[in-house]
């Protein structure tokens, strides 16, 4: 959240977000987005917000990091917190707040930023693009890494212990299942204006469906509970 402004310095989050707008200004100038990702990550030591900024960049231009942005997807840690990330940029929890509108003239407004559109979408998701499409060579390195991240992960945590849903483990493992394409499934998608597209939704196995379920099923009664 440290890129969104709503919680922490207001002067870091400034700083960040005025860094990702100058991160699209040179994509779109026609510099490579690999070389603008490396100058926004930093040098090997820099701070670990940088990275936020990062996986906006990722997922605002997709096609065009594929090649190179594979390796993200294969740290389970950075995947739990971008859903934490995705959650609230569709809730706006956490986000800039400007009471007034913000005026024409200025050259970059947190508007323009809030349309991006890594706002709407999950850096886990992206898995399924190397599934089904490749390419092969990165599909299977991803699927390797994730692996190893989860016999690391399963040896450092205690899984009875860990949320069964969206816990560090479960992260993992459900982000090795995404790297099969026969759980993506095809299937078609209304556009915000009324167009029909087709394409491949993830498919949820029969248990985390329980699972999700039955987490909805003790949120609702706790929500019930405390409205009496």
């Amino acid at each position: 959240q440290w890129a969104r402004g709503g919680t922490g310095a207001l002067v870091a989050a400034s700083a960040l977000m005025a860094l990702e707008a100058w991160a699209h200004r040179q994509i779109e100038g026609g510099r490579s987005p690999e070389q603008v990702m490396k100058d926004v990550l930093g040098p090997s030591g820099s701070s670990v917000a940088f990275v936020c900024v990062a996986v906006d960049l990722v997922l605002s231009y997709w096609s065009a990091m594929k090649e190179v942005a594979w390796a993200m997807l294969a740290v389970p840690e950075l995947l739990q917190y971008d859903h934490m990330r995705f959650t609230q940029d569709q809730s706006g929890l956490g986000r800039f707040f400007t009471p007034e509108q913000e005026p024409d003239h200025w050259s970059v407004k947190t508007t323009d930023l809030l349309a991006r559109p890594s706002r709407q979408r999950e850096l886990i998701d992206k898995i399924g693009d190397y599934a089904v499409h490749g390419p092969a060579e990165l599909h299977a390195r991803l699927r390797d890494e994730l692996v190893r991240a989860r016999d690391r992960i399963a040896q450092a945590i205690d899984r009875d212990k860990s949320d069964a849903v969206l816990g560090l483990h479960a992260t993992a493992e459900r982000a090795i299942r995404m790297c099969e394409a026969e759980h993506w499934l095809p299937t078609t998608f209304r556009l915000a204006d009324g167009r029909e597209i087709e394409g491949r939704q993830y498919q949820l196995p029969p248990e985390e469906i329980m699972l999700r379920n039955s987490a909805v099923e003790e949120s609702n009664a706790h929500l019930a509970e405390m409205n009496t």
